[in-house]
């Protein structure tokens, strides 16, 4: 099974630019990561977007993010992020199988189990999950104890050495760790927020953190509070392989202009 985890896109509405800088050109960037995408072979079996979909939650913002994903010729689930809004984002994508009172959702028909978790914090940097949302995760991993499943949530629940971002990640309680710990179905998570591809491991299981398709964030060091830049890299995101011997790879993938490739 082939995963492509898009995250942090930061759309806002046509004619505008994230945090008024013209060289973010987030909209640009995203539309070239759906290209890419599309031209993979094989394609993904699912795309996952992580959050962080639009920048401000208004629904111009979601509106022009419809727009850029309807060339994109592959299924995708879609979760929130901090910049988000739960009530514009459900208006959005009615399709999404969301349950409960969060933008969570569970899907089996792949041969390896999707878990999406909702861990927004209305007007908050930080993420959280309540403990409605655990117990539906652990419900949802007890009454399939014979299917694997892929978690995928934005705020990662581990540091990165960051320490801005170490203070905004998802601090998880006991109850949580004990879920991903002792479900041995629940195979690893992936999450986004951080901008940067991050490895880790959480409650025994491996946890990656996917690259941007918004510029990154530059801090000036990884002691920094405050006054990050942005770093024009090109943007990317990330493929994950799930094999026959149920093994879970991942790799970034950078999309980069074509006259930026030299042959040998």
């Amino acid at each position: 099974m082939l995963i492509a985890q898009v995250t942090d896109m930061h759309i806002v509405a046509r004619g505008s630019h994230w945090l008024s800088i013209p060289a973010t050109d987030t909209a640009e960037r995203l539309k070239k990561v759906i290209n890419k995408i599309n031209a993979l072979v094989p394609k993904p079996d699912i795309v996952l977007f992580t959050g962080d979909n639009t920048e401000d939650g208004k629904r111009e913002s979601y509106e022009h993010l419809l727009e850029i994903l309807k060339p994109l010729a592959v299924p995708f689930f879609i979760i929130p992020g901090n910049h988000d809004n739960r009530e514009e984002m459900r208006a959005a994508f009615p399709q999404m199988p969301y349950e409960g009172n969060f933008l969570q959702l569970a899907a089996l028909n792949y041969p390896l189990g999707l878990i999406g978790l909702d861990t927004l914090i209305p007007g908050e940097d930080e993420g959280s999950l309540s403990r409605e949302s655990i117990t539906w995760l652990e419900e949802k991993l007890r009454e399939n104890p014979h299917k694997d499943f892929l978690i995928f949530l934005h705020h990662f629940p581990v540091k990165v050495g960051q320490s801005y971002f170490d203070t905004i990640r998802f601090i998880p309680d006991e109850y949580f760790a004990r879920v991903i710990a002792e479900n041995a179905n629940a195979i690893g998570l992936i999450a986004g927020h951080y901008h940067k591809p991050f490895s880790s491991s959480y409650a025994g299981k491996p946890c990656f953190i996917g690259h941007s398709s918004a510029p990154l964030y530059a801090f000036p060091n990884y002691q920094a509070m405050s006054g990050p830049k942005l770093e024009l890299t090109p943007p990317a995101f990330t493929l994950y392989r799930w094999d026959e011997e149920k093994v879970l790879s991942a790799e970034t993938v950078m999309v980069v202009d074509r006259e930026d490739v030299v042959g040998l």
